[in-house]
């Protein structure tokens, strides 16, 4: 569902590029998709969502290979 005109935060940016589905994410980190959802949309505030939250999708592209900072998406 790539590419369809939706907003798109710097997490959701990269996680298209790398060809990351959100569910992948989910799946691996134990967040919902709610979060993981707001997180990737452009249009909402991702200051809100928790450190933890963002964190653990960090870990979870680290151990992937990606080389990545919280303050290279928040």
């Amino acid at each position: 569902m790539r590419g369809l005109g939706k907003n798109r935060s710097p997490l959701g940016m990269f996680l298209d590029a790398n060809g990351i589905s959100q569910e992948t994410i989910v799946k691996q980190s134990g967040l919902s998709r709610n979060v993981l959802t707001r997180l990737c949309d452009g249009t909402r505030d991702s200051s809100k969502a928790q450190i933890e939250s963002k964190q653990k999708i960090i870990s979870i592209l680290r151990k992937h290979g990606y080389d990545v900072q919280a303050s290279d998406f928040w």
